[in-house]
């Protein structure tokens, strides 16, 4: 019975993006353009929706936006964005009449995008990993790789001509370091030089089956994770260098280990910074295949 509840649910889901892609093409756009990203602060739509208040003279809808603290935080012009809850019926109806959508996952389902209502792919990191979702239709894809990107619009079906090799918006914010009394705020000692360990997100794939994380719900597993690095910790700890562990923001645990400072996304939050400009302050990162290394 679950197995059919399965296909329903996806064939009803089929002719929906289908119906949302005839009503691209049949309904007119207007003078504005939607941003969509995961985390909602995420910093390639922060730094998109940056430049669309500095140079787009239309209206700017970010779905499911921060909230107007960290908008201000984050030194965007509260005045002109405008704020839309993604499970509305006014806001599909926007998405279909934007003349530009701009997104880091896909949105209400990813319908195939139509000629002259542009879909930018700004996607979420480079870098070496498999995709096992679904794919992303879209007009253009932004990359900071020409071996990554060109792999990645593959998958998406996204002509390498349309491929814009322009790196990720987010990498601005590299230049753009936290200062002391943030790193202060975050736990650091700002007056000694710190290290970042991003573990990446790691997942199986199995045919049939919905992509699952493993490491992330053994305790066991991920003090193992930690271990693995734990020596290397203890060398950089005894030269007076600080180790500052930054979870992936879908990891199920904090990952706070002895010999390990801990920064979440929360902890970003209240410290009124991101995680590029966190980046920038450091003086290293351990990572193994997580997208921020080609960064």
């Amino acid at each position: 019975m679950s197995e059919v509840r399965s296909q329903a649910v996806g064939a009803t889901r089929r002719l929906a993006t289908s119906l949302l892609h005839v009503l691209l093409v049949i309904v007119p756009s207007r003078r504005q353009v939607m941003v969509t990203a995961y985390p909602k602060d995420e910093g390639n739509a922060v730094e998109v929706v940056r430049a669309l208040v500095a140079r787009y003279r239309g209206r700017i809808i970010w779905v499911d936006a921060p909230d107007g603290a960290r908008l201000a935080a984050l030194g965007l012009d509260t005045e002109r964005i405008d704020r839309a809850p993604k499970r509305s019926t006014q806001t599909l109806l926007r998405f279909v009449r934007s003349e530009a959508v701009f997104h880091t996952h896909g949105i209400f389902g990813c319908p195939r995008p139509v000629r002259g209502k542009a879909h930018i792919n700004l996607w979420h990191g480079d870098g070496p990993k498999s995709h096992a979702g679904a794919p992303v239709p879209s007009s253009y894809l932004v990359s900071g790789s020409g071996v990554f990107g060109r792999r990645l619009a593959e998958v998406f079906g996204v002509d390498t001509s349309d491929l814009l090799l322009t790196g990720l918006p987010r990498t601005r914010q590299l230049k753009e370091p936290c200062d002391a009394a943030r790193l202060t705020k975050l736990g650091i000692d700002p007056t000694r030089p710190f290290v970042v360990w991003m573990p990446t997100a790691r997942q199986f794939g199995a045919a049939g089956r919905n992509a699952a994380r493993v490491d992330t719900t053994d305790p066991d597993g991920d003090a193992g994770l930690a271990g693995l690095i734990q020596p290397g910790v203890a060398v950089l700890s005894a030269a007076g260098i600080q180790v500052v562990v930054k979870p992936h923001p879908i990891d199920l645990v904090s990952r706070t280990f002895a010999g390990f400072a801990s920064v979440s996304d929360a902890d970003l939050i209240a410290a009124e910074t991101t995680v590029y400009s966190f980046l920038g302050a450091s003086a290293g990162l351990i990572t193994d295949y997580s997208s921020v290394w080609t960064e």
